[in-house]
C-alpha cells in the first residue's frame, strides 16, 4: 500500500507542474504584447498571437484610412480602435485578414 501512496503522490505532483506550466504559459501567451491585453479597453483586441510591432512598411496611410499592406485590410483614421502605443512603435493587432487594432506612437 506505501507504494500505491506514494506513486499516486507522485502522479498529485507531477499534475500540478503541468497544471501551473500551463498557467504561466496563457498568462504570458501575449509575450511583448502583454500592455494590450492587459488593458481592460484593447484586451477586446488581442488573441494569443494577433499584436505585434509592424514592419516597416506594413501600415500606410492612404485616402483617410490606416492599410494594413499584407491582408488589404483597414482602419478609417478615425476608428475607435486605434490607440496610442506605449512607444515609439506602430502595434498592429491583425486576425486571419481583419486589422482588429492599430496603435501608434502619440
Amino acid at each position: 500500500m506505501t507504494a500505491l501512496r506514494a506513486a499516486l503522490w507522485a502522479l498529485r505532483i507531477a499534475a500540478l507542474c503541468i497544471l501551473a506550466v500551463v498557467v504561466v504559459r496563457t498568462v504570458h501567451a501575449h509575450g511583448h504584447a502583454s500592455w494590450i491585453m492587459d488593458s481592460a479597453v484593447t484586451r477586446w483586441c488581442c488573441g494569443p498571437t494577433d499584436c505585434e510591432p509592424a514592419k516597416v512598411g506594413e501600415i500606410i496611410g492612404i485616402d483617410g484610412v490606416w492599410l494594413h499592406v499584407p491582408t488589404g485590410s483597414f482602419l478609417p483614421m478615425d476608428s475607435l480602435a486605434i490607440y496610442d502605443s506605449i512607444d515609439e512603435r506602430v502595434w498592429r493587432c491583425v486576425r486571419y485578414t481583419t486589422m482588429l487594432c492599430l496603435f501608434l506612437p502619440p
